[in-house]
């Protein structure tokens, strides 16, 4: 785990106040418009945490292994968004309940705009009353989404809480 992950793992420990039984995840993906392919895209931001997810709860990657192989019985390797985020919900569905999951998308603005709106559209979901009891014994998942000011995402993300950040909030951060 790099230093920026720590780091945020360690901060979200402390947020979190899970109980000595829960686990404490802390997964991010960080869009760059620079390099679409690997790091521009809602599936590159599925493939990276899933692997995440795995390395941190060690007991759920099974459900990635059992997907791989039922791919490659079939003759294929392909994992799609769907089959991707399939797999993501399953893991989410079999966290211990007193389980805090931290997911941190930065920059989503930057995210290609076709895949931005599956992505937008299925983490809104996920985080919704209703996407949530569909997550049986699931625990806590709280999700940050940062962007530059973006007309369809803040009209996804609507009905959810949201800092606006204004040029004279972050004027002293910018200054050399």
């Amino acid at each position: 785990m790099d230093k920026r992950s720590e780091k945020l793992k360690s901060q979200a420990q402390v947020l979190s106040k899970a109980s000595e039984d829960g686990e404490c995840v802390v997964l991010h993906f960080f869009f760059q418009k620079a390099n679409l392919e690997v790091e521009g895209t809602a599936i590159a931001a599925l493939r990276s945490v899933l692997v995440q997810f795995t390395n941190q709860v060690s007991r759920l990657f099974p459900f990635l292994l059992w997907r791989y192989e039922y791919l490659t019985t079939k003759g294929s390797a392909i994992w799609s968004w769907d089959l991707l985020w399939s797999v993501f919900r399953d893991m989410l569905g079999h966290i211990q309940s007193q389980s805090t999951i931290f997911m941190v998308f930065d920059a989503v603005d930057e995210c290609e705009a076709d895949s931005r709106t599956m992505f937008l559209e299925h983490v809104s979901f996920l985080i919704s009353d209703q996407g949530m009891i569909s997550l049986p014994g699931s625990g806590t998942v709280k999700v940050m989404v940062t962007s530059r000011q973006n007309e369809q995402i803040s009209d996804t993300l609507l009905t959810f809480p949201c800092i606006k950040i204004n040029d004279r909030d972050s004027a002293l951060d910018m200054e050399l």
